[in-house]
């Protein structure tokens, strides 16, 4: 699904959609962002799933949007201060292995976006839903995870003010915590100690000097501590604090949790209420855990290491499986055994070669069938997997492709809902099952049908997908998308004919459909009918003038029926909407080119270079402008740079022999000859250039 990011409207929409079907609104902000889902809402603004379409392969990220238009004048000016903040601080503490990676921020539409790393996993509290309290092992793993985290914070003068439950995630497939959300964060000049600040911060987790306005470094740790005792306890930390006696009775809540007493005092000083009493800084905190060098016991180390060996042992003997349990159980003893992880995914890919040959699990398909846990809205999938004797919660989607998961407590909406959130991860497997279920208890969800088969397209299971489609059609002959995407599918499979008329319905449907049209009119490109396509790209261009691809594609074939001019204004339309774009760029140098222009071409393909450097093809045709201004030695350097970044390329060993043969280089001309030939005994140029070079000269 597609989100809209219009406050006012915030509908869904189909994944290929450019924009809002119902307001209008553009789908892509600064071209290349897609909203998914929304995932958390505050005060000041709206956080999104989200994907980077600009990316080979989609990116996973979180966008965060401000809606400061939705405040007073004061609060506008504090939430756009805060915003701007906060991309300053994860701009800057981004490089922590821990803290949520910074790509972007910008303003759009009156509105400020914030675009960072996704963090695919659970939060503590989520987890605590899930799994039920923390034991006083994982207590302590917590605080030794996330206190480095902090002295990193406090070492670069930052207070995180926000620091709970919500706040630390647990990354899936590798147990690592991350801390998020520094949209409360302060930076503490020493000037500032003592200087009565914004109130800001989660209420129960909020330290009371903190209330006051008065957040220090310890304020953050007071934060650790209270969220600890709720994890701890399962209670709110509202009821873990005797107001009467004005002291924290956490104990009493302790269910079969006992918690030693050297933690125990650690975490009473953690939660003090005078702030002078109270741990002043991480080392300390850390030094009355008992940890000095190291945050990793001897005893966990030795297990690691004890897992790592034995998951070497079952690589040699091909058993990937084990292998990959092992080296699961590693990474979830000790997050930075970088070596694991490197052993991780290649076992990972060698059991999923074998998987899609067996194209089923069934040992998996049984543990998920009676072991599915909700939580929320989304769905945690854990296995007891009893070969390396740990529990390990990671289980790769290339094991689930057949999976059936039922649970009578779910209804259609909630199983579809869970099918685009799985889709939206690129988990395509997953996202069928889920569908199917929604199926099972609807079976006219036409909205089910058609997202299961854009799911078995991704998979390419065409005739599945085909099949959805066409039920879709029993149930609803007006369901354009039904017919614009299996016209998808039968492209896929080469149906071109088919695919023609399919995309035809979906445009009587819906003429103001942009993807229909263009879809259609690369069809016809590809078929040869370059005059049709045209058409086609001017229909999309007419509804939307910055429909990139259709001004890109509109280039390609006007420069394939030898209207470069038409070609170069097509293209020139591409970069005034992204000047990046290096495709655009090569094609409008090629047109350049064609038409003589040789400075201007040169111009082009020096720019696509300069924003691409391993741009291989714009090498070798800066290297043709070079050989045709007789540039030869200039030439060659390109051609050779073109040949480094591809090898089989034919006509860089064709070209540069010929510019050998000008500057008078035969035996170089003819071994660049004789190279082309060895890769290709077929590639007639060079073997004509060859004959004719050596007939010339005996």
């Amino acid at each position: 699904m597609s989100k809209c990011f219009n406050p006012d409207c915030l509908i869904d929409n189909y994944p290929q959609d450019d924009t809002c079907k119902n307001c209008g609104s553009k789908l892509l902000i600064k071209n290349r962002y897609r909203a998914i889902r929304i995932i958390g809402e505050g005060g000041f603004g709206r956080t999104f799933y989200g994907i980077d379409e600009s990316q080979a392969v989609n990116s996973q990220c979180v966008i965060k949007q401000s809606l400061p238009q939705a405040q007073g004048t004061t609060n506008r000016k504090k939430a756009k201060a805060l915003f701007t903040q906060e991309a300053k601080q994860l701009e800057k503490l981004g490089a922590n292995e821990q803290i949520p990676k910074f790509f972007d921020y910008f303003s759009q539409d009156n509105r400020q976006y914030l675009l960072q790393e996704f963090i695919d996993g659970d939060n503590l509290a989520q987890e605590l839903a899930l799994e039920g309290v923390f034991k006083e092992k994982k207590i302590r793993k917590l605080l030794l995870n996330i206190l480095p985290v902090l002295k990193f914070l406090h070492e670069n003068q930052v207070i995180h003010r926000d620091i709970k439950p919500e706040n630390i995630i647990r990354r899936r497939r590798d147990n690592q915590l991350f801390l998020v959300d520094f949209g409360a964060s302060k930076v503490l000049q020493n000037q500032d100690v003592g200087v009565t600040g914004t109130i800001i911060g989660s209420a129960q987790y909020c330290a009371p000097e903190q209330s006051f306005g008065k957040a220090n470094y310890y304020s953050d740790l007071y934060s650790l501590g209270v969220t600890c005792l709720y994890l701890a306890t399962g209670v709110e930390p509202f009821y873990l604090f005797d107001t009467s006696e004005g002291q924290w009775v956490w104990r009493d809540y302790l269910v079969d949790n006992p918690i030693g007493e050297d933690l125990g005092r650690v975490l009473d000083k953690l939660v003090v209420g005078a702030s002078n009493k109270r741990f002043q800084t991480v080392d300390e905190v850390l030094e009355a855990l008992g940890v000095r060098e190291s945050l990793l016991c001897e005893e966990d180390k030795s297990s690691a290491n004890s897992f790592y060996e034995r998951g070497n042992h079952y690589l040699e003997v091909q058993n990937y499986k084990n292998a990959l349990d092992c080296f699961e159980n590693v990474i979830r003893i000790d997050s930075g055994f970088v070596l694991a992880y490197q052993r991780r995914d290649f076992a990972s890919m060698q059991l999923a070669k074998i998987n899609r040959k067996n194209n089923l699990s069934l040992r998996v398909k049984k543990m998920l069938q009676v072991s599915p846990f909700i939580v929320s809205g989304a769905i945690a999938l854990y296995a007891l997997l009893p070969t390396s004797g740990g529990v390990v919660d990671y289980v790769n989607p290339e094991d689930i492709e057949s999976v059936e998961i039922s649970s009578p407590d779910l209804q259609p909406s909630q199983y579809y809902e869970l099918g685009n959130r799985a889709y939206s991860q690129g988990r395509y497997d997953v996202a069928i099952i889920h569908y199917s279920s929604a199926l099972r208890q609807d079976p006219a969800y036409v909205d089910a049908y058609n997202n299961r088969g854009i799911s078995y397209s991704a998979l390419e299971e065409y005739d599945k997908a085909i099949a959805d489609y066409e039920r879709i059609m029993e149930l609803d002959p007006s369901y354009m998308r039904a017919y614009y995407n299996r016209g998808n599918a039968y492209k896929a499979i080469g149906e071109e004919d088919k695919a023609i008329v399919d995309y035809l319905k979906a445009i009587e449907l819906d003429p103001t459909y942009t993807n229909a049209y263009y879809n259609l009119g690369n069809t016809y490109r590809e078929l040869g009918e370059q005059e049709r396509a045209i058409a086609l790209y001017d229909q999309v261009i007419a509804i939307d003038p910055d429909y990139i691809n259709a001004h890109y594609n509109r280039s390609i074939a006007n420069y394939a029926l030898n209207n470069y001019q038409e070609s170069i204004k097509d293209n020139t339309e591409v970069l005034r909407i992204d000047d990046t774009h290096t495709g655009a760029l090569l094609n409008r140098g090629n047109s350049h080119f064609a038409l003589n222009n040789y400075p201007q071409a040169m111009a082009d393909y020096n720019k696509a270079l300069e924003i691409d450097p391993d741009y291989q093809i714009a090498y070798y045709n800066r290297a043709n402008v070079h050989r045709v201004l007789g540039h030869y030695q200039r030439a060659i350097v390109d051609y050779q740079k073109s040949i480094q970044l591809n090898p089989q390329h034919l006509d860089s060993y064709n070209n540069m022999a010929l510019s050998y043969e000008q500057m008078g280089d035969i035996d170089q001309a003819i071994k660049e000859y004789q190279r082309a030939i060895d890769l290709d005994p077929n590639y007639q140029l060079a073997i004509d250039n060859l004959n004719r070079l050596q007939s010339d000269n005996p």
